[in-house]
């Protein structure tokens, strides 16, 4: 089960979308303010983190670059009554998924955190293989301590990740 973080100041906004979430079958919890919703992600890993821009004691894009730090596969959608492009890009420099208004119906909401999750569920998947793969195909069968050796192999590691 996917676990949700709704974080807005105004009440009435963030239980309507808590609302609609956990009908939707999501673990979801919710926080009035960032420095709580900081206090619950650096307690608890979410899939997705849903933050008002403007609060009154820690914004949305300061969220959004704690959560990024704590988890960086997590996905943040950024939701605000005030929009503006500098806000959009800023956002979006900082990692959220998406930066839409609270104007935007809760239906198309609802498809936004979908595809957000989604997302995450293949970046996780990918990011798995490449352990798996990389945990398979190491060096540590090769025998060879010699500093020209090391040397070697310390390249090959560097390019294999290249294309």
């Amino acid at each position: 089960m996917e676990k949700i973080l709704v974080v807005d100041d105004n009440n009435e906004w963030r239980k309507i979308l808590v609302y609609h979430l956990k009908d939707k079958g999501y673990f979801v919890r919710d926080a009035e303010n960032g420095t709580t919703a900081i206090k619950l992600a650096e307690a608890e890993t979410y899939d997705l983190v849903i933050t008002d821009l403007r609060m009154g004691d820690v914004n949305g894009i300061e969220v959004i670059k704690r959560v990024k730090e704590l988890n960086a596969s997590s996905e943040v959608i950024l939701i605000t009554g005030f929009a503006s492009v500098d806000t959009a890009v800023e956002a979006m420099r900082a990692g959220a998924y998406d930066y839409i208004t609270k104007q935007t119906e809760v239906r198309e909401i609802m498809v936004l955190i979908e595809k957000a999750l989604e997302k995450k569920q293949l970046t996780d998947t990918i990011r798995a293989y490449e352990r798996e793969l990389k945990d398979k195909y190491n060096f540590d069968e090769i025998i060879g301590k010699s500093q020209p050796m090391m040397d070697v192999l310390t390249t090959v590691s560097k390019v294999c990740e290249t294309d």
